[in-house]
C-alpha cells in the first residue's frame, strides 16, 4: 500500500480552537508529565486521511524519569484495511518509536475474548504475562489480559 509512514502527532490542545482550526500542543519530551505519543498511518487513499492510529505513554505508576515500560494505550485500524498489513506496519513503527523514546518494554491490555487481537499481538512477539483484570460494564463481566514484550530483544 502506498502512503506515508507512521509519524508522531501531538494531541489537540484542550479547550483550543474548534473544528478545522484546532491548534496542536508543541512536542514534549517523551517522558514529561502527561506525555503521550501517537503515530498515525495514513494511506492517503482517495484523500480519506488516517486509516489507523496508535498511542502510548509511560506505564501508570512507574514515573517518568526514565520510564522503563510503556503502555500501548490504543491501536486501531478501520475495518476496511484489516488484513492489508496496515496494523502490522503501524505496530512495527510504534515499537520503533517506543525504543527511540527510551522504553525497554511495552505492555497493553486486550480483552480475553478478542481472539483476533490476541493472535495479532502474539504474532508480533507480545505474550500474556499472567496478569488480568475483570470489570463489570453494562451488566457484563469483561476480562482483560496484560500482554508484554521486551523491546531490547
Amino acid at each position: 500500500m502506498a502512503g506515508r509512514l507512521p509519524r508522531p502527532v501531538p494531541p489537540p490542545v484542550p479547550g483550543g480552537p474548534g473544528r478545522g482550526g484546532a491548534r496542536r500542543r508543541p512536542a514534549r519530551p517523551p517522558h514529561g508529565p502527561g506525555a503521550a505519543r501517537r503515530a498515525a498511518h495514513d494511506t492517503t487513499r482517495r484523500g480519506r486521511g488516517p486509516v489507523a492510529f496508535s498511542c502510548f505513554h509511560p506505564w501508570p505508576g512507574e514515573g517518568f524519569e526514565p520510564a522503563p515500560t510503556a503502555e500501548s494505550a490504543a491501536l486501531y485500524a478501520l475495518p476496511e484495511v484489516r488484513g492489508a498489513g496496515v496494523g502490522r506496519a503501524l505496530l512495527s513503527a510504534t515499537t520503533g518509536a517506543l525504543v527511540e523514546a527510551g522504553f525497554r518494554s511495552a505492555a497493553l491490555w486486550v480483552f480475553a475474548g478478542n481472539a483476533r487481537a490476541r493472535r495479532f499481538y502474539e504474532a508480533a512477539g507480545r505474550r500474556a504475562d499472567g496478569e488480568s483484570v475483570r470489570e463489570e460494564t453494562g451488566g457484563r463481566a469483561l476480562e482483560e489480559l496484560r500482554y508484554r514484550r521486551d523491546l531490547l530483544e
